[in-house]
Formats: structure tokens, sequence, C-alpha cells
């Protein structure tokens, strides 16, 4: 879990780089990891399934890190000076495409992690990351 765990930040760091100055992106990768860990194991202890957490967690940071890697030219694309058309055309549409691939294999590892249906394990993903997103923008507002 913990070589895991450090790649997911350095792939955070990484991706936060392109919109945060040094000190800053790896702030912003420890707290994305941080958050990572701390969602999914209170998931799993409100749910009685403390045993589930190491497994959980590994498979979410590197569902995330195999996804960003993918996303990190896209997010490259759309964070150059390429004006407001970058988000409306292909970069816009890819990171789209690879946010829902990232949504759909989470919700399947917490349906896995909670023995819960495919849609509620999308639903409790889609919190995870709206909760991460409005943390991360208020612990970083020059990320938007």
């Amino acid at each position: 879990m913990w070589l895991v765990l450090v790649v997911h930040l350095a792939m955070g760091t990484a991706a936060f780089a392109l919109r945060l100055d040094g000190l800053s992106a790896l702030a912003a990768g420890v707290a994305s990891t941080a958050l990572l860990v701390a969602l999914t194991a209170s998931l799993l202890y409100v749910n009685r399934k403390p045993e589930r957490v190491i497994q959980a967690v590994t498979a979410l940071a590197g569902a995330d890190v195999v996804v960003g890697l993918a996303a990190l030219p896209v997010s490259a694309a759309l964070h150059a000076d390429l004006g407001p058309e970058a988000a409306s055309g292909l970069p816009g549409l890819l990171f789209l495409v690879l946010l829902g691939w990232n949504l759909a294999v989470a919700g399947h590892v917490l349906r896995h992690a909670l023995d819960a249906p495919l849609p509620l394990g999308i639903v409790i993903a889609l919190v995870f990351y709206v909760l991460s997103v409005n943390v991360l923008h208020t612990l970083f507002p020059g990320m938007g």
C-alpha cells in the first residue's frame, strides 16, 4: 500500500504542478492522497469493514495513478495557453472520458469493498470526487 501511495503522491504532485508552484503542488498532492485515504477509511469503518481499508485504498490509489498517467497530457493541453476553446474541444472531451473512466473504476472498487451494487459505488465515487475537488480548491485557490 505504501509504495502505491507514494506513487499516487508523485502523480498528484506532477498534475498539480501544471497549475501551482512547486511547494503548493507538493502540498496539494499530499492533501489529495490524504483525502483518498481518509475518505475511504472513514467509509469502510462506518460500514464495519475495516479489514478492507488497505485493499481498497491500494486499488483506488493504483487506479488513480493509471488514469492520471493518461490524463497528464490532456491536463497539460487544457492548462496550456490555448484559450477558452480548449475546454470545449478534444482536450475537454478526453478529460470527461477519463473522468468517467476513473469514476467507473473507483465505483467498482468501492462496490466490492462495501458489498454494494455498482450504481451505489459510482455515486460514492462521485461524492468522493466532488468533496476532494471542493477541499482542494478551498485549500489551494490558485488551482481554479
